[in-house]
């Protein structure tokens, strides 16, 4: 009589449903984890985190624009004058260890393009048009903050004075920068980025009006500290407004508003700039303190942002 072959128990079909799930999945985590499967990329890079959902971080910037640099013949010839000007206290090569830019098409150019799309399409009001157009169009930095109501120049000659031996240097070493890292402009690398002005003629790291501005919200912090809060929330925006026109990333502004600070702390030091900076405290006329109070930082929380940070 025929023998009938034994019957597998639950048990049994249970592990090897777990044999056969095991080697695949082990096969998977090695070839993730091999050299030749990451091709170099860290996992912040291959990966960016949404709440607790991990998704690819692939990149979207073609792969030919990987060392795309700055056109050398784009550059304006009086802006690198500037260059030859040179600064007026520090010298020429100090070194405020200026980070390089993120590469670009690193997980972190990537998602700060995708930061732009979001300020264009949700914070291009017209009270930021327009004040987009009036600081790209400005000839001092502190106009802008004459515009909004919290400085007036007229009334402060050794202010005055005070910021142009600041923005002198802060010039100087921005195009220095800009020189060095020769950053692309942001429509570069996303060419669906619409701008809201022709890109200017340098290059975009660091930001210029980013570091300015808040050279200028740190000059006025030494000589009128009641209103520093003000003072660097615009400062803070300017740069800002920038990233919302299309033409810098989010992270020229972060290395610009550090460059300032970095700046402001060697000015601090030089016995020329002290010396400018009691005769604006001495002699300085606030500006109306309602209209200080009246200023109103961009609201970012449309597009997911957190409190700013300096």
């Amino acid at each position: 009589m025929t023998r009938e072959p034994e019957r597998l128990s639950a048990k049994s079909w249970i592990m090897i449903g777990a044999l056969i799930m095991f080697f695949p999945l082990m096969a998977a985590v090695v070839s993730f984890w091999s050299p030749k499967h990451k091709g170099g990329l860290s996992l912040i890079e291959r990966f960016h985190i949404e709440g607790v959902k991990f998704e690819p971080q692939l990149g979207k910037v073609s792969p030919e624009l990987a060392d795309a640099r700055f056109p050398e013949q784009n550059w304006d010839p009086k802006v690198l004058a500037i260059l030859e000007d040179g600064p007026l206290l520090l010298p020429a090569d100090s070194d405020f260890k200026v980070l390089p830019p993120p590469p670009n098409t690193s997980a972190v150019a990537e998602a700060g393009l995708e930061k732009l799309r979001l300020y264009a399409k949700h914070l291009r009001t017209p009270e930021q048009l327009a004040l987009i157009d009036a600081e790209n169009t400005m000839d001092e930095p502190y106009e802008a903050f004459e515009k909004n109501g919290m400085f007036v120049s007229a009334s402060n000659d050794e202010t005055v004075e005070l910021l142009d031996m600041a923005l002198r240097d802060t010039s100087y070493f921005v195009i220095r920068l800009k020189r060095e890292f020769m950053r692309v402009r942001p429509n570069t690398l996303a060419p669906d980025l619409t701008l809201v002005f022709d890109n200017p003629g340098h290059p975009a790291y660091p930001s210029g009006h980013a570091t300015q501005a808040y050279v200028t919200a740190l000059v006025l912090s030494l000589v009128d500290p009641a209103h520093e809060g003000a003072y660097k929330a615009l400062g803070y925006d300017v740069g800002l407004r920038r990233e919302i026109a299309g033409v810098h990333y989010p992270s020229d502004s972060i290395a610009g508003r550090k460059l300032a600070q970095a700046i402001m702390d060697k000015l601090v030091e030089v016995p020329a700039f002290q010396e400018q900076l009691e005769k604006a405290r001495k002699s300085f006329v606030p500006a109306d303190k309602a209209s200080i109070a009246a200023y109103k930082p961009v609201d970012t929380s449309a597009v997911g942002d957190g409190p700013k940070a300096e």
